[in-house]
């Protein structure tokens, strides 16, 4: 009952300053509440009026109300704290997503918290100045209650985005140290090298020269460790200090908690304990038990044993003539099939279980991806590590086995368990291909295509491998593409191979992977528990390599997105086209190249080339095969491999140059090949790309002086009159010609002085050439209302003004474009139908100024 009047008491004085603060209403803003505290002036004498009729009672009442209060923040705390661990890790997940547009917004908060603390602590020693008498003990509980809810509102507010060093409840009055400062903790320090694997997420570019210091800290909380790295950039070198925070041997944490002791055994008590016991026996029985002390295991369960115990008895009951052949599954075990397959040696027993082990403390947050750890058998094989993003956790694989329980901690050791026994790695993908009879057909199409090279070498390959029953299956048609010298060849053959480690178990449902080409493919589980590649069965899984892993298939895999050329024309509808082809007799070479790109002309260009120029091409099939090679380059080019001025060799023995026009307004470059248009782009073949364009090439006849002979022979003879057809011969030029007619445009005093005036002369033919590659699709299009231009500078330092008009036609300052982009070696030339005159010898002719917009 005293409490309750102590409360009603409290919420009366609150409220009555609250109905006397000026200025706070419901259309207020923030900002003028913060304001408010530093003009109010609390009425006093009307809170003495109103205490007088309790001044008898209320100290008792505080008294009894102050300790009701401790006990209530006490439970409080401790409700504050169960909920905020909860709500801890949903603050996590929401704030890395929100950190960074909290942030400054949570700064600007805690300054206005901030500023309210201030205005509080005034309001404070007024109202104490009025009421010391009546408030006693309750008001110095109440200040320091006040003083510490508004230092973590600051501190908190002011510490967003939200992380994993946000402490929830620390802002209901309890801070939290986080678990890697508390005790138990071990820290693990590494300097990382220049040359070392440094922080991906950070890319330092040193300025030249110039002393230059630059120093990046980074941190990261794992589900048992604390991890932060201290990255330093000085003069050109960059170093980083990686500090790791975990628990000590013999520590766990559990869950958000504190790093707590656990109750540590023996190796082999531990293992015994989570279900290891029948690899405890193999591992007495070979008399390995010197080797548990100081190591890590990797430790098949019981179930995993009992399979290679009754598969190594199959093993040893078959003879040397029986059809044996190894099978990989569920253990690298080896089993009886309908096939001979050669067999490499088993390895040892001994060695065998001696290749679980790993010498030191080896937690998992200690390994890498793709990491080989080297176990402590005879031959010393390595374990390979690998990782997979899998859903709630990752998961981890030791040579294809997988990790089913982690971290357990023995006095002298720590044990993972395995999901199956570990068969050490003895050989390259290649020496095992190689030296089993039954992919004597894979591995020799492997040779053929310069395979079988790379896959000798260090990496971590993934490859599926049909036997040669597999390619005896295939139709004679489909066989010449697989095993022939065409570029569907070593693409089928590639899209075998991944570039990366995929072992069998981590196949749930469905994984997407990618192969050798960047292509994807689809791995599954059926019913049955089979793994499929490409809807094709894995006979044999997870035969491990020095450098990858082998999972043999009963069928060569061609995916549909893997066509040839000819394929993918027929495809397309691109009649015309392969009709010339097949006059030229150039199908089949076509069809054989790999590595090529291959601008192939679209139907509409091929339908524009004139009835009697087509036909005369034809006839003359040494020109028109000329000219089908010259749209194919040597070389496998996507679009975003190509570059402005880049040449490409062609199929012909010439060279294709490659522009890219970017203008104001495009998102992309416009491309263009040999001045025509690239409208479709980065079409995938066999061996290469298609690109289709919009008009039919033609190789150059020359360089640009050699070009302009034909219909230029007046421009031609100013250019010999000024001496620089030299300088013509070589560079990379656009000629604005002049057609021969141009001239008879002229004045006569004009023309008779550029032929008579060597000076005169240079000028004039140098205000025609621009130092660079200008093809007529470079010309911005006109864009709405704006009329859009293209300023050159010619070589003699005049602008030019090249333009289209709203009726397609392009001119160069006043002189019309009448015949675009002709070819040459070292540039283009376009036909216009006026001189562009020198300022100098331009005539006035009034005012002529360019509008800027087009009505």
């Amino acid at each position: 009952m005293q409490t309750s009047q102590g409360l009603g008491l409290v919420t009366l004085l609150m409220a009555g300053v609250c109905q006397g603060a000026p200025g706070w209403g419901i259309d207020n803003s923030y900002e003028d509440i913060m304001k408010a505290f530093g003009t109010f002036k609390p009425p006093f004498k009307k809170f003495d009026s109103m205490m007088g009729d309790f001044g008898n009672t209320f100290d008792q009442n505080m008294g009894i109300m102050g300790r009701q209060f401790e006990d209530f923040g006490e439970n409080l705390g401790d409700q504050f704290e169960n909920v905020g661990s909860k709500m801890e890790q949903q603050f996590e997940n929401v704030g890395n997503q929100f950190g960074q547009h909290m942030s400054s917004v949570g700064s600007n908060l805690g300054q206005h918290m901030s500023s309210a603390g201030n205005n509080l602590d005034v309001f404070g020693s007024q109202l104490e100045n009025s009421f010391n008498h009546q408030f006693g003990n309750f008001e110095n509980n109440m200040d320091v209650l006040g003083t510490n809810l508004m230092s973590h509102f600051d501190n908190q507010l002011g510490n967003l985005p939200f992380g994993h060093n946000v402490d929830v409840f620390g802002m209901f009055g309890r801070s939290r140290t986080p678990w890697w400062k508390k005790e138990n903790v071990c820290v693990e320090r590494e300097v990382l090298e220049e040359e070392d694997k440094q922080p991906t997420n950070i890319d330092i570019i040193s300025p030249g020269n110039t002393n230059f210091h630059l120093q990046v800290n980074q941190c990261v909380e794992g589900e048992d460790y604390y991890e932060c790295t201290n990255t330093v950039a000085e003069d050109g070198s960059v170093k980083t200090l990686k500090a790791t925070y975990s628990c000590c041997h013999g520590f766990q944490k559990a869950g958000r908690g504190p790093c707590t002791q656990v109750d540590l055994k023996s190796l082999d008590e531990t293992m015994e304990d989570i279900g290891g016991k029948e690899f405890l026996n193999l591992v007495v029985e070979n008399e390995l038990e010197s080797m548990l002390s100081n190591v890590t295991i990797f430790v098949p369960n019981d179930e995993a044993v009992e399979d290679f115990k009754r598969d190594m008895e199959e093993l040893s009951s078959f003879t040397q003539a029986e059809n044996v052949v190894y099978s990989i599954d569920d253990g690298l075990i080896y089993r009886r099939k309908k096939r001979s397959i050669l067999i490499l040696e088993q390895p040892e027993l001994p060695d065998i279980v001696a290749g679980h082990i790993v010498k030191g403390f080896v937690n998992t947050k200690d390994f890498r991806d793709e990491e080989l750890l080297t176990s402590e058998n005879t031959e010393n094989d390595q374990i390979r590590i690998t990782f997979y993003p899998t859903q709630p956790e990752k998961t981890i694989m030791a040579n294809c086995a997988k990790v089913t329980s982690k971290d357990n901690h023995a006095i002298n050791g720590v044990v993972h368990m395995v999901d199956k026994v570990i068969l050490p790695a003895k050989n390259t993908v290649s020496d095992i291909l190689a030296t089993d009879l039954q992919f004597q057909t894979f591995q020799s199409a492997l040779e053929a295509n310069n395979l079988s090279e790379m896959l000798a070498k260090p990496g971590h390959f993934t490859v599926f491998a049909p036997t040669d029953e597999a390619f005896e299956k295939l139709d004679e048609l489909t066989r010449e593409k697989v095993l022939g010298n065409g570029g569907c060849a070593k693409d089928i053959i590639q899209s075998h191979i991944l570039p990366n480690v995929i072992c069998s178990g981590i196949v749930e449902n469905k994984v997407k992977i990618s192969n050798m080409l960047g292509r994807d493919m689809l791995m599954s589980r059926d019913e049955d528990g089979n793994i499929l590649v490409e809807g094709i069965k894995l006979m044999m899984k997870d035969k491990m390599a020095t450098n990858g892993v082998i999972h043999v298939i009963e069928d060569v895999i061609i995916q549909k997105s893997v066509m040839s050329v000819i394929d993918h024309l027929k495809k397309k509808n691109s009649h015309k086209l392969l009709n010339l082809l097949e006059k030229t007799g150039l199908t089949k070479t076509v069809e054989n190249l790999s590595n090529l790109t291959f601008f192939a002309p679209s139907e509409k260009a091929i339908s524009e080339i004139p009835k009697a120029l087509m036909d005369e091409l034809v006839k003359d099939g040494k020109k028109l095969e000329e000219i089908l090679l010259h749209h194919i380059a040597t070389e496998k080019k996507g679009s975003c491999h190509l570059s402005n001025n880049q040449h490409l060799d062609t199929a012909g023995g010439q060279k294709l140059r490659i522009n890219l026009h970017k203008h104001f307004g495009h998102r992309h470059a416009l491309g263009t090949v040999q001045c025509a248009r690239i409208i479709e782009n980065d079409e995938n073949v066999c061996g290469g790309k298609i690109h289709t364009i919009d008009r039919v090439l033609t190789p150059p006849s020359g360089n640009v002086f050699e070009t302009l002979k034909k219909d230029h022979s007046q421009f031609l003879k100013l250019i010999e009159f000024a001496g620089i057809e030299n300088e013509l011969s070589a560079g990379l030029h656009t000629i604005l010609a002049p057609l021969d007619s141009a001239f008879d445009k002229l004045d006569d005093d004009i023309k008779s002085k550029i032929f008579e005036e060597k000076e005169v002369a240079d000028s004039v033919v140098r205000n025609h050439i621009i130092a660079d590659a200008l093809c007529c699709a470079g010309v911005p299009r006109i864009s709405g209302f704006f009329q859009m231009s293209l300023g050159k500078r010619s070589n003699l330092g005049e602008e030019i003004s090249i333009r289209r008009s709203n009726g397609g036609h392009i001119y160069a300052n006043q002189a019309a474009v009448v015949r675009c982009d002709l070819a040459a070696t070292n540039g283009v030339v376009h036909s216009v139908d006026a001189l562009l005159l020198p300022m100098h010898l331009q005539k006035s002719k009034g005012t002529n100024k360019k509008k800027f917009w087009m009505f």
